[in-house]
């Protein structure tokens, strides 16, 4: 359409929790010039069945990190597939459409996967501000893209180097607040040093949430629902420069006492 500007443009995502990774900084480079704004109107990492695992909750959450730092240009998104049928998964008559849906149910019981608790810790701790982040020396993990033969070409592949550490971060402007998000991919813990700029004071306490798992293939069902939980502790050691080791497989999000 050329006749006009579009005030919105609807973009979708269904990818692997690599490829969702490799793009969680897509938007950091999108032209502030453009007047048309970004809906991300479907999207999902699609991994784990009929619900998401721990793989699955990584790669959402370092997409979320990614629509997080550049909420002036991304002004809504929606996790596309939401509830599934457990009752029957497969053959005739079965009850799933389709997996990697976040909820799963049947006529009793109802379960929220590990990328449910992923989104559901990110919509409680979001601020009304979002900070300028900047990162250096993130650890990397090699990831062999395979592309699909198109128009009688034949398959491809090439290796790529995508970050293992995902950020974002926002305030609370009337308390001063800061809530870090860090999302760990890797199978090893991983410490970072945090440096905050422009306070006039930073507590030496605060609270951590996290949302871990033994293995990226972990995850909940209908017969063990809470395998998969975040927890919630006061945490020392804070300040405006601090280092904190982060669990492998992990998303954890900080709120430090700010003013």
């Amino acid at each position: 359409m050329k006749s006009r500007v579009s005030n919105v443009v609807d973009e979708h995502f269904y990818r692997s929790e690599e490829e969702m990774e490799s793009q969680s900084f897509l938007y950091d480079s999108r032209d502030r010039s453009s007047p048309t704004k970004i809906f991300v109107g479907e999207w999902a990492t699609r991994v784990g069945s009929p619900t998401p695992n721990m793989a699955g909750a990584l790669g959402d959450a370092a997409w979320m990190c990614c629509l997080e730092r550049n909420a002036d240009i991304v002004v809504m998104h929606c996790y596309a597939p939401l509830f599934v049928n457990v009752s029957l998964l497969s053959g005739n008559g079965r009850s799933m459409q389709w997996s990697s849906d976040l909820i799963g149910y049947d006529a009793l019981n109802s379960y929220g996967s590990p990328s449910y608790y992923a989104q559901k810790i990110f919509s409680e701790h979001q601020g009304d501000e979002v900070l300028s982040v900047s990162a250096e020396n993130l650890p990397t993990y090699s990831w062999i893209q395979h592309d699909r033969s198109r128009n009688g070409q034949p398959e491809t592949t090439k290796t790529n180097a995508v970050k293992s550490i995902f950020y974002s971060a926002a305030r609370e402007t009337a308390s001063g607040k800061i809530i870090v998000k860090i999302v760990n991919r890797a199978d090893a813990p991983q410490d970072l040093r945090i440096q905050i700029n422009g306070a006039r004071s930073v507590a030496g306490d605060g609270i951590a949430t996290t949302l871990k798992a033994a293995d990226r293939k972990e995850t909940n069902s209908i017969d063990a629902p809470e395998r998969v939980m975040p927890t919630t502790e006061k945490i020392g050691g804070l300040g405006p420069s601090f280092t904190r080791s982060y669990p492998p497989c992990s998303i954890t999000i900080l709120e430090v006492e700010a003013k």
